[in-house]
């Protein structure tokens, strides 16, 4: 390759730029290695924290023989019903309404 040619090349940082590309996509593989490992030890700990709580609520319902007195008093609140309360009313602050030109 004549000289003039290498001159132009050696503008462009090819190797470093390859070098830099090279080691961010190394430094994304760990990250996403770390978050993985991470998401694994959330789901053990929540499966772990689920598995506790259905233990000592089926326990609590069998020392109690399910009574609703008994469970308040043991400190568990008893669920209750759905209780709907219907349709939301009509936002006033955004309605929007035609103007009557005759009224003024």
């Amino acid at each position: 390759m004549p000289a003039e040619q290498r001159q132009k090349l050696a503008r462009h940082p090819v190797a470093d730029s390859v070098a830099e590309a090279a080691d961010a996509v190394t430094g994304v593989e760990v990250l996403k290695a770390t978050l993985r490992a991470a998401l694994a030890k959330r789901n053990e700990k929540v499966a772990a924290m689920r598995d506790h709580t259905t233990s000592a609520a089926l326990l609590i319902n069998v020392m109690t023989d399910g009574d609703p007195a008994a469970l308040l008093a043991a400190g568990v609140g008893v669920k209750k019903p759905k209780q709907p309360v219907g349709k939301p009313g009509r936002r006033h602050c955004c309605a929007v309404s035609a103007r009557n030109p005759k009224a003024r």
